[in-house]
């Protein structure tokens, strides 16, 4: 019950919730005065604060379980996991994609410049297939692939380069060579296009016996011819360190729809892309190998990262695609799908 202002009668307050929103709203039936408070403003009938906060989640890779923890900690209101789903699938994932597509085609043009490129690839996790053109240390193309697009988990590896080098020709960009790891279907396909490969010199390093044996080493013909196409310049590293970085972005105790993870991707190569060129912090670091306890390595530290493209997302999202989200939608919904992996599964299985 509340007071009117203006009869001083006591009138009812009724309240309305959704999500953090919140609403009050005051009818004196004596002198008909109503008034009416809300906590954030509405467009058409989604609460903008809701939105922001699903988009905050999302952009920077968060997790709306998490979140609700959080929030039930605090003994805060939240949307549900069905409204999250909805702003995510209608407004924030075509936000992303469009961010993607756009900077993607920013990049490729600056390349289109230079002639041929210098590019490495290598396989990350959840079956994604990334391209990095070394020179500038920045993600070039991103592919995820399902196992029922082609014939089985083996083949998936082929499949993302193949689609990361058609989509360079298709846009007119061509490869001088490729730093890879050493698999033979990788080999061969390179081969048969005619593109220089050499090898990473850690994959090369990796699990290989024989390095190990230098008397073998000098005897074995294999390892040797290898030897002659390892990279000289630049190797796969970097690749490896945004690989880790996916991680923060796409936990592997989580289950995503495909959009979902290709859009979690993005933002984690967008990220990286942003980062890419940071400068080393001035202040001192140290390193303490866990083998090593009393002993310390000196490691360059870099600046601390930006989350400017979190900025651009949030503009995007409110300014455009809020507004109208139609032409955002057919862009995402112009993403090749594949049916979910449960579609294959035989019956009983």
């Amino acid at each position: 019950m509340g007071s009117c202002p203006n009869c001083k009668t006591k009138c009812a307050v009724q309240s309305r919730r959704v999500g953090t929103f919140v609403a009050f709203t005051q009818l004196c039936e004596k002198c008909q005065y109503r008034r009416r408070w809300q906590s954030q403003p509405i467009v058409g009938s989604t609460p903008v604060g809701n939105l922001l906060l699903s988009a905050a989640t999302y952009f920077t890779g968060g997790s709306f379980i998490q979140l609700q923890k959080i929030f039930k900690a605090m003994n805060l209101q939240m949307m549900k996991y069905s409204a999250f789903r909805k702003h995510a699938r209608n407004l924030i994932e075509p936000s992303i994609i469009h961010k993607w597509n756009r900077d993607q085609l920013h990049l490729i043009t600056a390349l289109q410049q230079q002639g041929k490129i210098l590019v490495a690839r290598t396989p990350g996790h959840f079956g994604s297939y990334t391209l990095m053109h070394v020179e500038t240390n920045k993600i070039l193309d991103l592919q995820l692939i399902q196992s029922n697009e082609v014939r089985g988990s083996r083949h998936k590896e082929k499949e993302g380069l193949k689609r990361c080098l058609d989509k360079l020709e298709s846009n007119g960009l061509a490869v001088d060579y490729i730093t890879t790891d050493r698999r033979p279907k990788i080999q061969k396909y390179l081969r048969e296009h005619s593109i220089t490969q050499f090898y990473d010199l850690w994959s090369f390093e990796k699990g290989s016996v024989e390095l190990h044996k230098l008397g073998k080493v000098l005897y074995n013909k294999t390892v040797l011819k290898d030897v002659e196409k390892l990279s000289h310049r630049f190797q796969t590293s970097s690749l490896d360190a945004f690989h880790t970085l996916t991680l923060r972005f796409t936990s592997k105790n989580r289950a995503f729809t495909f959009i979902g993870m290709l859009c979690r991707l993005y933002l984690a190569a967008t990220h990286y892309n942003e980062n890419a060129d940071r400068d080393q912090a001035t202040r001192p670091g140290q390193v303490f190998p866990k083998t090593k306890k009393e002993e310390c390595t000196a490691k360059p530290v870099r600046t601390d990262p930006t989350y400017n493209y979190v900025d651009d997302l949030i503009k995007l999202l409110v300014h455009e695609v809020f507004l109208d989200a139609t032409l955002y939608t057919e862009e995402l919904c112009a993403v090749p799908v594949p049916p979910p992996l449960s579609f294959t599964v035989p019956p009983g299985k």
